[in-house]
């Protein structure tokens, strides 16, 4: 990767950090930084500046919940970055959309 790139890890759960600050040691020219901040909140999304980002990587919280449950948080959250994303129009973070209603 590129010097000075950057990964943001967001988490409801705060006990993830720990896993952030192991991986922390274990790259090189990536700034890794880990907030505790709930996804499926929309103000959550609208204040973290999605404008900005090239990528942006969703997984679901298997461990923490059942799979229905974690699969719909992993869904509204995707719904809510669509949402944000036509809004802004960043033309980066929509070319990797692709989503089949069929």
């Amino acid at each position: 990767v590129p010097h000075g790139s950057e990964v943001r890890i967001v988490s409801k759960f705060p006990d993830a950090e720990k896993t952030v600050e192991r991986l922390k040691n274990n790259v090189q020219n990536i700034n890794i930084s880990f907030e505790v901040k709930d996804t499926t909140g929309r103000e959550t999304l609208e204040s973290m500046g999605l404008e900005n980002y090239d990528y942006i990587i969703l997984l679901c919280y298997q461990n923490y919940f059942p799979i229905q449950e974690a699969d719909a948080q992993t869904l509204i959250t995707l719904l809510l970055v669509l949402f944000i994303d036509t809004t802004i129009k960043n033309p980066r973070l929509s070319e990797g959309f692709y989503i089949n209603l069929n």
